[in-house]
């Protein structure tokens, strides 16, 4: 007889605040120039994930439309991945749909 499991529901994912209640140092990340690399660095809580979600919907809501995802968003582990798709639900459909993670 096979075994069947369960996991118990994660905790919820709190929902992605606007932009206009990020901190200053998060707009700076929205505000840095589309080219090119940004390194971000912070505790855990500090607010990186969030500006990180923010940007990748900007950028994706700014490039020109044709096929395909516009930005790659990386994380370094599945659980944090399923935390940012989560994230982008909650983002503009026309830009959430052109993020791929």
């Amino acid at each position: 007889m096979p075994v069947m499991t369960t996991r118990a529901p994660g905790p919820a994912v709190p929902p992605l605040l606007p932009r206009d209640s990020l901190t200053p140092a998060q707009r700076q990340i929205l505000d840095a120039p589309a080219a090119g690399e940004i390194v971000v660095g912070g505790l855990p809580g500090s607010g990186k994930t969030l500006a990180a979600v923010h940007r990748a919907l900007q950028l994706a809501a700014a490039s020109p439309r044709g096929a395909g995802p516009a930005v790659l968003f990386l994380c370094f582990n599945q659980a944090l991945a399923a935390r940012v798709r989560e994230l982008l639900l909650q983002g503009e459909p026309a830009a959430r749909g052109r993020v791929m993670v």
